[in-house]
């Protein structure tokens, strides 16, 4: 039974009363004082802000819900989402939850998330774009007297003008071209320009139809006709920059209407939900093209509703994927695409140079759709009425893909956005001017070509829909659904349908996934399909235990063409992490339909349809109740035995591979005992493997000291192999090699306990045991030297947002840490790990609220040395993620 908001938090304050009744005796008031934050006051001074959320009413009783968050206590702050059923909220000085708390138990609301934060995607001002465009080409990539105004000389072809440029990018997607051939400059069609607002008053945006509207945030109202930052007048100027001025640059699209819906503050500062704001004040105003150079990490479902309810009313989103890409060496990253042109109805666009190569930091994947010039664009900039500079990043290339989508609806005003895509991705270049080699997961379908597109205008009299959309109406079409019900860890699960045989990274008829963790939800999703093909229906999961029994009991649905088909042992067979179900017409009795049906639980409620989140990586703290372990050849056996300290819940364990897969894994445990708890962990292993046993504190303080006098032990075959007796060190991870397998390393990492010399740590004794120190041991392991690394993290003052981890060349992990303690002035972390310098690895740092750790809440930073040699630092990590490579492999 749902509670009112008195009631609950009545409910609230008794529970944290006991809680804290139990947990703090007089005499451990003061270390307690110390685990919060530093020591007396100041403990409880830790400087407060204010929590974004957003809330999913049930879609049959909004005005209800409204009245119950309009009931809301004090120091919350409610807006609702201009044409949908969700509440952009913001909890002031919001430290605890508690007010969170209360919103996800009213009776009428549906769902509560985060707010995800969303950043401006320009390459920091110490990115040298020069060197990757020569500077004579910046301003024109044909010839020096190149240049345009906006009146025809009688054959479709247009007059240079003294005094105005044509940056490369204009010239590279044959913007030009489009002009002289078809006498169209994107007369009569409306781009608008979310970002962070625009100088109206440069000389180059004279003269042009500019509308926009003071918006601003929820929070925070702004005036769009002004620029703090420079990012949206660079944008716009690269939409439609006018021509016929004699001054500046020229645009794609020089002689387009223009809207500016300003989210970001000075100081790049919005979130998912002005977004979504910002995209209904451009449809309010007309606009039929929407542009954002922007972008974030996490999706939130009012943002994709929207982005899907404005393309299906006919307006042309596109969206940059992001700077997190590494392109060249041998150490591809692709990213992850952020949202929002990760959504399916939006165009993501990546960036390319001057001889169309894809850019160095281009985000690459699936998701890419086309790419634009992005390295070293001119355009206009804030700081005069005639300022102008050089701007690299994908917020560069996607104004050029917005600028050529308004000239081919300039050409045919009636083309769809699925039309105008279409026409994008079918015409696109798939080679550079150099011959530089295609590769579709880089390139998407290719590099724009304006010329190209419009000509296929004339040339084509009916246009395919795009491989995203749903297939059209056929005489053999048949209605189906799928269905999905999660485990608890949703996020690990995603789908899609493709032709039958087709790997699962195919263009796909329809997808889902992934999903939100804890919720054991059922998402459904209807499907039209044709009953004379045979597609699979393909089931991921990403960390590789399936979803029906070891989290939850989940199971995957298919009702097509009259048949059902329920599979509700995925996580069962040898094979966890993929799962195929045949749909249509397959020849055989893999048919929909004719595998045997087992009836499956139903959710009570159902979950929003086509729920899609940004995938994230493995949890970091282990499941409480372990995955049942493929079958062994060996019973050798194992045990664990952990003497926990007086909190039990900070302890967690995991036993992994040598490659780091999860095989085993325990805690964290029950915390509600004053004492410290015995714990004996038993399992089966074959004692002629190798693996990992990791121990975790989740605090950063260890076991055996402070709280208590906590210890663990692993014994194999009734040998006692790994031990913490007698170490009185803080730590937050402790990372212990054990098995028979030759060359296995020994406890302290190295192989059968063979030191290359001495092994020196920070307290400077020589101790071929101090696992955890900082020590730069090098060990033989399988031929090649392991070198010790080390991770140096210095929080800022709300360390629970961070958390980081480090991969190797094949994407397994070598290390990971956080979160850690909100504390005021910052806690110093620190993380050893053991690698082979045959290899190049990524550190990579996340920040949860989305605001770094160096600058607003304390001066944070990171740094990781290895081999002895400092490899990576960062003093100035704002935004949400950071990353780096380090390794004798790395180019």
């Amino acid at each position: 039974m749902k509670m009112s908001w008195m009631q609950y938090r009545f409910f609230l304050l008794c529970s944290v009363a006991a809680t804290l009744a139990l947990r703090v005796s007089a005499a451990d008031e003061q270390q307690h004082l110390r685990r919060t934050a530093a020591t007396g006051d100041a403990a409880w001074e830790l400087p407060k802000r204010n929590k974004r959320i957003v809330v999913r009413c049930k879609p049959d009783r909004v005005e209800q819900c409204r009245q119950e968050l309009d009931e809301a206590p004090a120091g919350v702050v409610i807006h609702e989402m201009e044409g949908t059923d969700f509440f952009a909220i913001e909890i002031l000085d919001d430290e605890t939850h508690h007010e969170e708390g209360i919103i996800r138990e009213l009776e009428d609301v549906l769902d509560v998330a985060d707010d995800p934060p969303r950043h401006l995607m320009v390459m920091p001002p110490s990115y040298d774009h020069g060197r990757e465009i020569p500077p004579s080409r910046h301003l024109f990539k044909k010839d020096a007297d190149r240049h345009l105004v906006g009146e025809s000389n009688g054959n479709n072809a247009f007059t240079p003008l003294a005094g105005e440029r044509v940056p490369y990018g204009i010239d590279l997607v044959n913007a030009p071209e489009v002009w002289d051939t078809f006498g169209k400059q994107g007369e009569g069609i409306t781009i608008c320009v979310v970002d962070t607002g625009l100088r109206i008053t440069h000389e180059d945006f004279q003269g042009l139809s500019i509308t926009g509207k003071d918006r601003g945030s929820f929070f925070n109202t702004l005036e769009w006709d002004e620029d703090g930052d420079g990012h949206g007048t660079h944008v716009t100027g690269t939409c439609a920059a006018v021509a016929g001025n004699g001054k500046g640059v020229v645009g794609v699209a020089p002689k387009a209407n223009l809207v500016v819906a300003r989210v970001f503050d000075d100081n790049g500062n919005f979130f998912g939900s002005d977004i979504v704001q910002a995209m209904r004040d451009c449809k309010n105003q007309g606009a039929d093209i929407i542009t954002m150079s922007l972008g974030g990490t996490r999706s939130l479902s009012a943002e994709q509703q929207t982005v899907e309810e404005l393309y299906n009313e006919g307006i042309f989103l596109v969206a940059a994927t992001g700077n997190d890409g590494v392109t060249s060496g041998p150490n591809l990253r692709p990213g992850p695409i952020e949202y929002p042109a990760a959504y399916d109805f939006v165009v993501g666009v990546g960036a390319t140079d001057d001889d169309r190569k894809i850019a160095s930091f281009s985000t690459f994947g699936e998701q890419v759709d086309v790419v634009a010039p992005g390295v070293g664009v001119e355009s206009t900039f804030y700081r005069s009425n005639s300022d102008y500079t050089f701007l690299s990043g994908t917020s560069m290339a996607t104004p050029h893909v917005a600028g050529v989508a308004a000239l081919l609806k300039s050409i045919n005003p009636s083309l769809s956005p699925g039309e105008i895509k279409e026409l994008l991705q079918s015409t696109a270049m798939k080679t550079g001017i150099d011959g530089v080699e295609y590769n579709p997961l880089m390139y998407g379908s290719g590099h724009v070509d304006a010329l190209a597109a419009a000509q296929a205008i004339v040339l084509e009299s009916t246009i395919s829909p795009s491989p995203t959309i749903a297939p059209t109406a056929c005489p053999d079409c048949v209605d189906g659904k799928v269905t999905i019900k999660t485990d608890k860890y949703g996020e690990e699960t995603t789908w899609k349908i493709v032709d039958s045989g087709e790997p699962s990274y195919a263009d796909s008829y329809y997808d889902g996934g992934p999903y939100p963790n804890d919720i054991e939800s059922e998402y459904v999703q209807s499907i039209t399909l044709r009953s004379s093909k045979c597609y699979d229906l393909v089931v991921l999961d990403k960390y590789g235990d399936g979803m029906c029994c070891g989290y939850g009991s989940g199971y995957v649905k298919v009702e097509f063409d009259g048949k059902t088909t329920i599979v509700d042992n995925f996580g069962t067979a040898a094979e966890k992490s993929e799962l195929r179900i045949k749909i249509g017409t397959c020849g055989g009795a893999d048919d929909a339909g004719d595998s045997a049906t087992t009836p499956a639980p139903m959710s009570p409620t159902q979950a929003p349809t086509d729920v899609q989140l940004q995938p994230t990586p493995n949890p970091t703290t282990f499941p409480t109740t372990s995955p049942t372990a493929a079958p062994t050849d060996s019973n050798d056996n194992v045990a664990i035995t952990i003497l926990t300290d007086r909190y039990a819940e900070e302890s967690s364990w995991a036993i992994l591979s040598l490659d780091g897969d999860e095989l085993f894994s325990g805690g964290p445990y029950d915390g509600t005992l004053d004492d410290e708890t015995t714990i004996v962990e038993k399992l089966e292993l074959d004692s002629d493997g190798c693996y990992q046993f990791l121990f975790k504190d989740s605090y950063g303080d260890g076991i055996c000291c402070g709280y208590g006098i906590g210890s663990y032990e692993l014994s194999l075959d009734g040998i006692s192999i790994v031990s913490s007796a007698g170490s009185e060190e803080n730590f937050n991870e402790k990372r212990h090699y054990f098995g028979n397998a030759p060359n296995c390393p020994s406890p302290n990492g190295c192989g059968n306990g063979e030191l290359e010399g001495t092994e020196e740590c920070d307290d400077g004794v020589n101790n071929s045991d101090s696992v955890g120190s900082v020590c730069t041991t090098q060990c033989k392991f399988n031929g090649s030297m392991m070198q010790q690394g080390n991770v140096k993290i210095a929080t800022d003052n709300y360390g629970s947002e961070t958390t980081w981890y480090i991969e190797n060349s094949s994407g397994a992990r070598v290390a990971e840490g956080g979160p850690y303690p909100n504390v005021l002035g910052g806690t110093i972390q620190e993380r050893s790990f053991s690698a082979s310098p045959n290899d190049c690895y990524m550190f990579h740092i996340d920040d949860s609220f989305g605001d770094g750790i160096c600058c607003g809440y304390g001066s944070g930073s990171f740094s990781i040395f290895f081999d002895g040699e400092l490899a990576a630092s960062e003093q100035t990590f704002e935004g949400d993620f950071a990353t780096t490579t380090f390794g004798n492999l790395c180019r």
